[in-house]
Formats: structure tokens, sequence, C-alpha cells
């Protein structure tokens, strides 16, 4: 019967949508992107949602048919940030993570400045359209 039929592809469609995507941080297909943070109140990992220069935080996402999880790795991750914040300049981003790397492992001025710089040319392919 085509009404049963409707109704099967109905509750496929909705099953499909409510099951989890995992994922460390991905740039959807609506442009937009999610990064992984942690809640500095619960300690609980979640996601950050950019768009259009606006940013949201929660445990799930809603985009394209899929509801987007955290990855049950990212709960590993020692330091996540736990929102979104302002700098000033490019240099001045980079000289804070240059300094956490100092502090967070303990690491030489020279192997910060290596890890700040490789951190910063590699974190960003996955959304950056080069051509």
């Amino acid at each position: 019967m085509k009404r049963d039929r409707d109704l099967r592809d109905l509750v496929k469609l909705y099953s499909d949508e409510m099951k989890p995507v995992p994922t460390g941080g991905k740039k959807l297909p609506d442009g937009s992107v999610l990064e992984v943070v942690r809640n500095d109140v619960t300690s609980k990992v979640e996601l950050l949602h950019w768009e259009d220069g606006e940013s949201a935080i929660s445990a799930e996402f809603f985009c394209g048919g899929k509801r987007y999880v955290p990855s049950h790795e990212a709960v590993h991750l020692k330091w996540l940030p736990s929102g979104a914040s302002s700098y000033l300049s490019t240099r001045d981003l980079f000289e804070e993570l240059q300094a956490f790397i100092v502090l967070g492992l303990n690491a030489s001025s020279e192997s910060a400045t290596q890890l700040a710089h490789f951190c910063l040319a590699s974190f960003f392919g996955d959304v950056i359209a080069l051509f």
C-alpha cells in the first residue's frame, strides 16, 4: 500500500536524521563550521557552531538532515577551548598560542614557536578555500 510505504519512508528519514554523526570538527554543507569545545562548568565536550561571524555552543547541531555530536575521541583531549574569544591581531593570537604551549607543555621558546606555526598552518586546512 502506498500509504504504508510513505509512512515507512518517513520513519526511515526521521531515524536517519536522528542517528548521531560523531565529529571532531567539520565544515558543513551550508558553509558553517563545527568545532569541539569543553564546557567550563560541566567539563563535557560540546560543539561550537560558527556561522556568519556568530557562534553558539550545544551538545548537538542539526544541519543538512544530519545530527552532529562530538566524537568519543574528543573526551580524551586534554586541552580544549571553552568557547569563542576575540583577539586583536594574528600576531597576538600567535603569541597567546605560543605562551600556552610554553606553559602547557613546558616547551622551550623555540619549540613553542615551531609548534605554534604548525598549529596555525595545519588547523585551517579543512575550512579555507585555496582556489
